[in-house]
């Protein structure tokens, strides 16, 4: 230990002066005190050779023995330490009771903390200075004192919105969000012993010497800054505050404030703080350290003066009333003038070389700033990285490794929410096993799940619940504004707390049929605590989010347990017939019939589980195809992978009628896609090729072009000859939905989901069929029929309305407003996506349909290819290829028919178009669903040729459909879908590769690991070059901007003219949002530019002042630059 006490001659030491504060003071600030702990820090934390101060973990355990000793030697020596009960009692207070319970109190939110990271001098001074505010006793009442003292140091929270409740109250913080900042900086004292005490003595420095004038611009005055401190939370990049101005440097602390209205203690990021002192810490060749330090605290004093001018300097500054657009432009300048300004007062060679760093990167200390930046976003990705692929892990119940990958990552709201989603998985994992062993782990672990979903919530981890409905699923930035955008933290809550509840419902129900009494009532109690719990938030009242009831989920559950009760009484007899018709007539939401389904597939019931299942889908009308549609298709797709495992005549003809009975019962929605499709009845020239047959086998290519032919030349007529653009669909649509266009879409969205269960289940029937596992009866093969000509119509029909809907509205009505218009159209265009996509989903289930009906007929079988066969192929007139027979013939390995109908697809795509320009930029809908329908041929053609074993087949379809977006559509910027083509089939051909390497020749011995390893690497070594040219050249030709095309100095010039001209008052906050942007390109520059021309404006600005010199208006050139660039043109 250093030697701290001298005699009494000679200058008081460090140790008597803090012990003398400890013995004597009532807790009132003594700046005496608060130096003389930093000394102490300095004594056992010495600075090195380099004058960098080294912080240890072990420094505060020292500082507590030698204070120790230090009283017992002033006690022995000193008659004013006669009597040092009260130090004593502090020391031990702090040291054994305080800073423990500090730790304890916040082990969820400060747990990434290092020991000794927070024991730092001006925070013991902190500590030291509340317990003897507390007055004592010394003895006997140390949870007491602790108590106290804790609630006294935490006082600080940042920036966190307050829900106001509906009787006016408003919502309480939870105490274990609130923090105590550590000080690094004290008025009268200086910067606190440690690494930042340097870096933040110069900034001091650099803001004590600046202009008045350039603080009073971002409202600072250091002599209000009583304290600076660091925020010791982990800064969360997830978290909407993240995305808060300057929010990631600092803040005013809104609660300290003294009697004149003035904050006091501006708070910083430690992420920021760090960042800015790595610059000095990095290499930099030529550069002397110090003027490296110079830099990173001149961004420190720019970081505070930006902190400083969010809020001004006390809650009634002018800044506290001015909206962020108004506030964003003032902090950039005057942050800029401030750098400035300080480059000016540096010496000669510093100064010059910040200079042509400015002039190269575009801004006053650039080198240093752009570190920060690049550390952060650096932090940010690794943060979302980690996040994600832990979230994973947890979901797949790897609880260590999910624990090793949030242990990257600082933030709390990681670790909580990937511990809470492992202990849930393991549950869920235990309750499928069903036995009273793990049916008791499985709660053990809820209630795990549980106690941990409560801390993350009361540490500020996970949303507070009030928020939702205070502030209707939104997170506010800036109060004087009300500007808000929607916190993604309200999903991740309520995904927690209905999974936890789904479990917890799930446990029960097991327990009750395995006649558990004892877990029953523990998941029973758990279930109904959490729901009481939840429900009290009224989320469900708040619209735009998940909708969680937990009265609801306890309905259901009891619900479930009652009928598979009342069932499992009758068995082994059958149901009676109207048993399901009387069960299910007391079911009261979706989740009970989800819930009971899963039950009954778990018995293996497929009868019975199909019945419910068919009832329930009779039940989805109106609102409910959006509430309860997603259930039925998850627990539908459930059931058919169980039945799809009985291969017995039974089995098939079981899979079937469950087919016809969802095709019967889905026929209100399909209905509503036709009257969709007839809101204007279209009048074409020519009727002859409207209809189809089914002997045209709808799964030729040429028939696509014929969906999207056959409204080329039709004219849109008003049918009801009323001058009105509008029709049936805004007045007849049988769903009772305010919003007809809204109950479309999610019609759309639901047939597309049963199109697709429909097609994975043809699909398992051609695999089953080519495999002769099953056989094909007649009645059968008519449903196929059957099911193939539906959909021929159903698709057609979604074209229709497609078109329909998106050919409304293209004009904004008089008195509607640009943000009103824009929510109409983009509401109308995704109606148009879901419905096109509905279509494509549509016509690849035709070509499977096709498939099973050529397999089931014969008219593919497994055969290789003679050379005699190709030269007679090669020679014939090629007709147009059939789809669904190439498939067939991949699914029996008939090579002759896969080499002649592949030679007829390709013959066919020639000087056919893959690219289109998306709805929203004016495509038409029968136009983009034929490119998109050819790009999907090729995206699935490329994704099972190399299961036979036709590579270079293969690759030559990737060429091919790189060499088809060689032909543009007219108009705007078209979209391309090649990555989708270029993924699966890299995806399929090394599947390939590694599925062959380990098989051995005819005469071979099995291949070892390490001959299958270099099998693997010389076939990616082939395949590689061959498909990195193709992805080359694309890559190459993508534009993720129109600027792109900008290559020329001269239009180049002309844009930087444009913007320095009209940027001012053009490129504002308010015109750059994507929906006004929208508004804009979709009603024309030119109408844009000569509204504003028209308006009325004080003074002249660049929309009077655009004039040529006969005092025309001369706003061509403007409206060219900007159309010519959104359409690619230069």
């Amino acid at each position: 230990m250093p030697n701290s006490f001298q005699s009494a001659a000679e200058k008081p030491n460090s140790f008597a002066l803090l012990l003398g504060y400890l013995n004597f003071s009532a807790g009132a600030i003594d700046v005496s005190a608060w130096r003389a702990i930093n000394d102490i820090y300095a004594q056992f934390e010495p600075c090195s050779a380099h004058s960098e101060i080294v912080e240890q973990a072990t420094t505060a355990e020292k500082v507590a023995d030698a204070l120790r000793e230090g009283l017992n030697h002033l006690h022995q020596t000193d008659p004013a330490f006669r009597n040092v009960d009260q130090a004593k009692g502090v020391v031990r207070i702090v040291f054994e009771q305080v800073l423990p319970a500090y730790r304890e109190f916040h082990r969820d939110l400060l747990e990434h903390q290092a020991v000794g990271a927070i024991e730092r001098p001006f925070f013991l001074m902190s500590i030291f200075q509340a317990v003897l505010a507390t007055g004592g006793p010394w003895e006997g009442e140390d949870d007491n004192v602790v108590k106290k003292v804790l609630y006294k140091i935490n006082d600080y929270m940042g920036w966190r919105p307050v829900a106001v409740l509906e009787n006016g109250q408003l919502s309480e913080p939870y105490r274990h969000e609130r923090v105590r900042p550590l000080p690094i900086y004290i008025r009268g004292v200086g910067a606190a012993h440690g690494h930042f005490s340097r870096l933040v003595d110069q900034a001091v420095q650099i803001l004590e010497e600046a202009p008045k004038e350039l603080l009073g611009q971002a409202d600072f005055d250091l002599d209000l800054l009583s304290e600076l401190a660091i925020d010791p939370r982990a800064f969360d990049f997830l978290h909407p505050a993240a995305s808060r101005p300057n929010y990631l440097f600092g803040l005013w602390d809104p609660a300290c404030i003294d009697d004149e209205g003035y904050y006091r203690r501006l708070v910083i990021q430690q992420a920021t703080l760090e960042g800015i002192l790595s610059w000095s810490a990095e290499s930099h060749p030529g550069v002397p350290v110090e003027q490296l330090q110079q830099e990173s605290a001149a961004v420190l004093a720019g970081v505070m003066l930006m902190a400083s001018g969010l809020s001004g300097r006390g809650p009634g500054a002018m800044q506290s009333g001015m909206s962020l657009t108004d506030l964003l432009p003032r902090i950039a300048a005057y942050r800029d003038n401030f750098y400035r300004w300080l480059i000016t007062r540096l010496p000669g060679e510093h100064r010059l070389r910040l200079e042509a760093e400015a002039q190269s990167l575009q801004q006053p200390f650039g080198g240093v700033r752009r570190h920060i930046n690049m550390l952060l976003a650096d932090r940010r990705a690794r943060q979302v990285g980690s996040v994600t692929l832990a979230s994973v892990l947890a979901r797949l119940g790897r609880i260590d490794a999910a624990e090793r990958l949030v242990g990257l990552v600082p933030a709390a709201s990681a670790r909580m929410l990937a511990r809470i989603t492992s202990r849930i998985v393991i549950a869920q994992g235990m309750c499928r096993r069903g036995d009273n062993n793990s049916l008791q782990k499985a709660v053990e672990m809820l209630s795990e799940a549980k106690n941990l979903l409560m801390r993350g919530i009361h540490c500020g981890a996970l949303v507070d619940p009030w928020n939702i409905l205070g502030f209707a699923g939104q997170f506010p930035l800036h109060e004087p504004g009300g500007e808000a955008l929607p916190d993604s933290r309200v999903d991740d809550l309520i995904g927690s707390v209905g999974n936890l509840l789904e479990c917890a419902c799930l446990t029960w129900q097991r327990s009750c049929l395995e006649s558990n009494e004892n877990i029953a009532k523990k998941a029973s109690g758990l279930v109904e605590e959490l729901a009481s719990w939840w429900d009290q938030y009224a989320t469900t009242s708040v619209g735009g989010i998940p909708h969680l009831s937990g009265i609801e989920m306890v309905q259901s559950a009891r619900e479930v347990v009652t009928v598979l009760e009342e069932r499992r009484t009758t068995a082994p007899l059958p149901l009676p017939p109207t048993f399901w018709r009387d069960a299910v007539a007391d079911f009261s939401s979706a989740r009970t019939h989800a819930a009971a389904a899963d039950a009954l597939l778990q018995e293996k019931d497929f009868d019975a589980a199909m019945g419910l299942l068919v009832h329930w889908i009779t039940l989805l009308e109106g609102d409910e195809i959006d509430h309860s549609g997603n259930s039925w298709l998850v627990a539908a797709h459930r059931w058919l992978r169980s039945a799809l495992t009985d291969l017995s005549a039974s089995g098939c003809n079981r899979v079937r009628r469950f087919l016809e009975l969802v095709e019967a019962n889905t026929a209100g929605l399909t209905e509503m896609i036709d009257i969709a499709a007839s809101g204007q009845e279209p009048r074409s020239r020519d009727e002859s090729g409207a209809a189809l047959s089914d002997e045209t086998d709808d799964d030729q290519i040429g028939t696509d072009e014929s969906v999207a032919s056959a409204y080329e030349s039709m004219v849109w007529q008003d049918s009801t000859d009323d001058g009105t653009d509008g029709g049936m669909l805004d007045v007849d649509l049988p769903t009772g939905a305010s919003n007809p266009v809204v109950a479309v879409e999610e019609a759309a969205d639901f047939l597309t989901g049963v199109i697709v269960m429909f097609r994975q289940t043809i699909v398992t029937g051609c695999l089953d069929a080519a495999a002769g596992r099953i056989e094909t009866s007649v009645v059968e093969i008519d449903s196929l029929r059957g099911w193939r000509q539906t959909l021929r119509r159903l698709r057609r029909a979604m074209v229709r309305a497609a078109m329909h809907i998106i050919s409304r509205d293209q004009q904004q009505p008089p008195g509607m407003t640009v943000a009103e218009f824009d929510r109409l159209r983009w509401q109308r265009d995704i109606a148009a996506e879901r419905l096109v996509e509905a279509a494509l989903q549509t016509g690849e289930t035709i070509w499977m349909l096709s498939a099973r009906i050529a397999i089931a007929q014969g008219v593919v079988r497994k055969t290789n290819r003679s050379d005699d066969e190709a030269s007679l192929l090669s020679s014939k007139i090629i007709p147009k290829p059939a789809v669904g027979k190439l498939l067939a013939a991949v699914f029996v390995d008939d090579q002759p028919i896969i080499h002649q109908q592949m030679e007829r697809i390709r013959h066919h795509l020639r000087g056919k178009t893959v690219l289109y320009v998306p709805l929203a930029r004016g495509g038409r809908a029968d136009r983009v669903f034929a490119a998109r329908m050819r790009e999907r041929l090729l995206e699935r053609l490329v994704a099972v040729l190399p299961r036979r074993g036709l590579v270079e087949e293969t690759i030559g379809l990737v060429r091919l459909a790189k060499k088809l977006e060689s032909r543009r559509p007219p108009g705007a910027a078209s979209v391309s879908e090649f990555d989708r083509v270029f993924e699966s089939a890299t995806t399929a051909l090394v599947g390939r590769i590694v599925a062959s390497a380990p098989i051995a020749g005819p005469s071979e011995a099995e291949p070892s690991s390490v001959v299958t390893t270099q099998r693997i690497l010389d076939g990616l070594a082939i395949l590689i070059p061959k498909l990195l040219e193709t992805w080359t050249t694309h890559a190459r030709q993508l534009r993720l901007s129109v600027l792109e095309r900008v290559r020329d100095d001269k239009s180049f010039q002309f844009v930087k003219e444009f913007i320095k001209h009209y940027g001012d008052g053009l490129f504002t906050q308010h015109l750059l949002t994507p929906s006004s942007l929208r508004s804009i390109l979709r009603g024309g520059v030119r109408p844009y530019l000569e509204r504003l021309i028209k308006q009325d404006a004080v003074g002249t600005d660049w929309r009077t002042s655009d004039t040529d010199e006969a005092g025309g208006s001369n706003q061509a050139g403007p409206v060219k630059l900007i159309e010519a660039i959104n359409a690619g043109e230069i």
